[in-house]
């Protein structure tokens, strides 16, 4: 309990915060006190928030913008509401000489961190966004969009897993109307135009569904027809302008009933009442959403043969539904036991702020694993249970996603009774039997591509980490070879890869590092290789007499140094029909009689030329889609993709770059995926 002599009421808190802003204004011209008393008022009108979350609001821009310390701060209203303010104030003074983007990243990865130990941090910094967000229109409209795109990006997804329904759906709205405009508008115009008289055949439906299952047993549910948001109905219309023009798109039904068990029951007769589209039911009370949302989702053909979204819940699960976790501390009596929850999805949030050392890398991985889709996976056999995963996880994040050590013995699986490799993409409602070895598998770096997720990732690395130094370095030499061969020419000789490797000498360390897991090889190689030691130079660049029986897939071999290729004191030896070897002049040779001397030039245009020209192969298997591969690849890198060559087996693509970080992206998703058996470089 706070002490007599602490500030703990609204109006003293006022005085105090007054006080410490006396003379700022805010852009639209008002006193800059008008901010913390509104954002206040969210927390209480919304959440009916505790007095110590109330008077944080109240101060939390005081230490950051005024003359009162932290330390002033925790004398005057005590350690709970000091605590709060420090949560939501934003970089330190250090942190403030990075980049704005950067700083923006800091400041939320502090306020995760914060989190942590009390969720009343996002509640302020939620209400603290969307009060913004309502006023951001005096500023410049630069200013307005990155704003815009920073809240679409972390904090519509975060008040959406938190489960405070009426700030996502403001949130999203006003990002929309900022961040496309005319898309706002025309929801909006048609939303004020909609058919008068198909919302009153809607109502009298309406009417209809209440009387059918009042006849049915059920005369205490509530129905009613609930607006939706705009940027809800921009998803649901899914860029099909003609779903505007109809009033249904615009409400969803909402069915109240008293008890779980009415769900079903009530969602088995609107199935009899009207038609039910059967491939658009979802049952969120046996699979809550990761925030807590329950309810079943159905739809129907409407009287006016349109279809409608129904959702039918509990009155706890619809008020769950507005306040997701922040649902206890709306509660009374509030109890310090209360704002010590924490929900399961901020343990993995935490977990990845504390082992995710990269700022951008970690909002990558939060955008995916936390504010991204997940699917619920069956697990049949020795192991019954259902796990929450995200999307994009294999059958491997799926084996340590059940415990640590499982991944380590994973050999196989089946998916819906059908076999399936480990590098598997599950899919929602998936049935999944995994099968183990009795003993330990040799995990290597290599499986850390198949893993997709931070938590197998995680558990990976420190089965890794636990071999023997020299085990490690093994591993580490292994997959740098393993990268050699996609990133070096097939046009380069062995001797080229040697002298590759010289320059890793000392590096014996960082090698089993590599072998660990815990640096990506490509990032190893890019630090201590250029990019035209890879893409140095192409093939077709070569001269050679018009004698040599034409062969559109001649290869070329270089068995001279990059040095000599420069200065163009070359031959060639035509060794095999479709290869020439190239030699330097200057060497002395036992050139066998059979292989023929080949005068070579080269065209000097050729050599140097950035970007560099690369090719990799990749061979598939006969149920995969490898134009949908293509597809995928070039909406992952910046240059054109060239098809170079197609058959029933394989496909290789050309691409111009001077960047290893696009033969990584390349080479990681078709490794990753399930229909691709290998991946070789190959000469364009």
């Amino acid at each position: 309990m706070p002490s007599s002599s602490v500030i703990h009421t609204y109006k003293e808190a006022l005085k105090v915060a007054e006080s410490a802003h006396n003379g700022q204004i805010r852009a639209s011209g008002e006193p800059y006190i008008e901010h913390p008393k509104a954002v206040a008022e969210l927390l209480k009108t919304t959440l009916d928030a505790d007095m110590e979350t109330v008077i944080a609001a109240l101060m939390h821009d005081t230490v950051e913008d005024t003359s009162m310390s932290q330390k002033k701060l925790q004398e005057i209203f005590g350690a709970p509401v000091s605590n709060l303010v420090e949560g939501v104030t934003k970089v330190s003074a250090v942190e403030k000489d990075l980049p704005s983007s950067e700083r923006n990243m800091y400041s939320i990865r502090k306020m995760f961190r914060a989190m942590g130990s009390d969720m009343r941090v996002i509640f302020i910094k939620l209400a603290d966004r969307l009060h913004n967000m309502q006023t951001l229109s005096v500023l410049p409209q630069e200013k307005q969009m990155r704003i815009a795109r920073e809240t679409q990006d972390i904090y519509c997804p975060l008040a959406d897993i938190i489960g405070i329904r009426p700030w996502f759906e403001a949130l999203s709205d006003l990002c929309l109307e900022i961040l496309d405009p005319i898309e706002y508008s025309l929801i909006e115009h048609k939303r004020a135009r909609s058919n008068q008289q198909q919302l009153k055949y809607l109502q009298r439906w309406a009417s209809r569904m209440r009387t059918f299952l009042k006849e049915m047993g059920f005369g205490t549910v509530n129905i009613h027809l609930e607006p939706r948001h705009a940027s809800g109905i921009k998803r649901a219309a899914q860029g099909q302008l003609s779903v505007l023009d109809t009033v249904e798109t615009f409400f969803r039904v909402k069915v109240i009933t008293k008890k779980e068990e009415h769900c079903y029951q009530v969602m088995g007769y609107l199935h009899r009442f009207a038609v039910v589209l059967p491939n658009r039911i979802s049952d969120y009370i046996a699979h809550p959403k990761t925030n807590g949302y329950q309810a079943l989702h159905t739809t129907l053909l409407s009287s006016n043969g349109i279809p409608i979204k129904i959702i039918i819940q509990t009155s706890g699960m619809e008020k769950q539904s507005r306040y997701g976790s922040a649902l206890p501390y709306t509660l009374r009596p509030r109890s310090v036991k209360t704002f010590q929850k924490t929900p399961p999805w901020m343990q993995i949030l935490l977990s990845l702020e504390s082992n995710t050392k990269d700022t951008s890398n970690f909002f990558r991985t939060i955008q995916s694993e936390i504010f991204g889709d997940r699917c619920h996976i069956h697990l049949t056999g020795s192991t019954k249970k259902i796990i929450d995963t995200p999307v994009h996880s294999s059958v491997l994040d799926l084996a340590y996603h059940t415990s640590p050590e499982s991944g380590n013995f994973l050999k196989g699986a089946n998916i819906n009774n059908k076999p399936v490799s480990i590098n598997h993409i599950v899919e929602d409602g998936d049935f999944a039997d995994l099968s183990f070895d009795k003993r330990k598998l040799q995990r290597t770096p290599v499986d850390m591509f198949i893993c997709h997720t931070s938590l197998a990732q995680k558990f990976l690395t420190e089965s890794l980490s636990n071999q023997t130094m020299k085990r490690k370095q093994k591993n580490g030499e292994e997959i740098i070879n393993h990268m050699f061969d996609i990133l070096i020419d097939p046009f380069f000789s062995a001797w080229w890869r040697k002298s590759l490797w010289s320059r890793f000498d000392g590096y014996e360390e960082k090698i089993a590092i590599v072998g660990s897991g815990n640096i990506n090889p490509f990032e190893f190689i890019q630090e201590c290789c250029a990019p035209s030691d890879f893409f140095l130079i192409d093939p077709k660049c070569f001269v050679f007499p018009s004698r040599i029986p034409p062969n559109p897939k001649i290869k070329f071999i270089l068995r001279t140094s990059i040095d000599e290729l420069r200065k163009g004191n070359i031959i060639g030896v035509h060794s095999r029909p479709d290869v020439i070897d190239v030699f330097s002049t200057n060497e002395k040779r036992a050139d066998s009689p059979s292989r023929e001397i080949v005068s070579l030039g080269i065209k000097k245009d050729h050599v140097m030329q950035y970007p560099f020209r690369f090719a990799l192969k990749w061979l598939f298997e006969p149920e995969s889609n490898p134009l949908s591969m293509i597809t995928t690849i070039q909406s992952i890198v910046e240059t054109p993709l060239e098809l170079l060559e197609f058959d029933g087996k394989s496909a290789t693509i050309g691409v111009h770059t001077d960047s290893i970080q696009s033969v990584r992206l390349i080479f990681e998703y078709l490794y990753s995926h399930e229909g691709v058996s290998s991946v070789l470089r190959t000469s364009p």
